[in-house]
C-alpha cells in the first residue's frame, strides 16, 4: 500500500491546498489536519508540490490590477520615464536669467519650458527693505532660493531601468550636486 493511500483525495487536496498557500510546514500541516508528517512529505516529493504557489498567483492577480488602476488613471511606464526624464535632464538656464551686468533674475512660468515648473520643488523669497540714514534712497534686497528635485536620483533611476550601471562593488559615487540653489537679486530704487 503507498504512502498517504488511506487518506481520501480532498484531505490530500486540502493539504495540498493549505502548503501552496504558504500556510505552513509539512510539520504544522501534519498538525492542522491530522495526517502524518511522513505521509504528507511523501504527497509534496510525488506531486512536487510548490510552497507559496498560491500566494504567487494571488500576488500576480494584486499586480495586475494594480497594473490595470494605473492604466485607468494614465500613469504608464512611458509616463513615469518621462518624469524622470524631466527632473534629470532640467537646465538652471531654464529657469534663471543673468543679464549683462550679472544681475540675476528668476525667470517668469510661461517663459520656462512648457513641463518646467514640474522639476521646482520650492521657490521661496525673503525681501528686506532698508532706507538709508538721510532718507534719500531706498534699497531693496530680494533673496530667492530655488530647490529643484533632485537630478542625481532622478539620472540613478533611469540609469538603473536601462541598465546602464554595474554594481562592481567599488561603491563609487559621484559627488552631490547642491540639492538648493541660491539667487541673490539686489536692486536699488530711488525714492523720490
Amino acid at each position: 500500500m503507498a504512502a498517504g493511500s488511506k487518506y481520501p483525495a480532498k484531505v490530500r487536496a486540502k493539504v495540498r491546498a493549505a502548503y501552496e498557500a504558504g500556510e505552513g510546514s509539512a510539520r504544522a500541516l501534519s498538525k492542522a489536519h491530522s495526517v502524518p508528517e511522513p505521509t504528507i512529505r511523501f504527497w509534496m516529493k510525488q506531486d512536487k508540490w510548490k510552497k507559496g504557489k498560491l500566494k504567487k498567483v494571488i500576488e500576480k492577480k494584486i499586480a495586475d490590477k494594480n497594473i490595470s488602476v494605473a492604466a485607468k488613471l494614465g500613469i504608464t511606464p512611458e509616463r513615469v520615464l518621462k518624469e524622470l526624464g524631466l527632473l534629470a535632464f532640467s537646465k538652471l538656464s531654464d529657469y534663471i536669467e543673468v543679464a549683462d551686468g550679472g544681475e540675476i533674475t528668476v525667470k517668469q512660468f510661461e517663459e520656462m519650458p512648457a513641463d518646467g515648473p514640474r522639476v521646482i520643488k520650492k521657490i521661496k523669497e525673503n525681501r528686506v527693505i532698508k532706507e538709508n540714514a538721510d532718507g534719500q534712497s531706498t534699497t531693496v534686497y530680494d533673496k530667492i532660493e530655488i530647490d529643484l528635485y533632485d537630478k542625481l536620483t532622478a539620472l540613478d533611476k533611469l540609469g538603473k531601468h536601462l541598465g546602464l550601471f554595474t554594481d562592481n562593488g567599488a561603491g563609487d559615487k559621484p559627488p552631490e550636486p547642491p540639492k538648493e540653489i541660491e539667487v541673490i537679486i539686489r536692486h536699488a530704487t530711488e525714492r523720490r
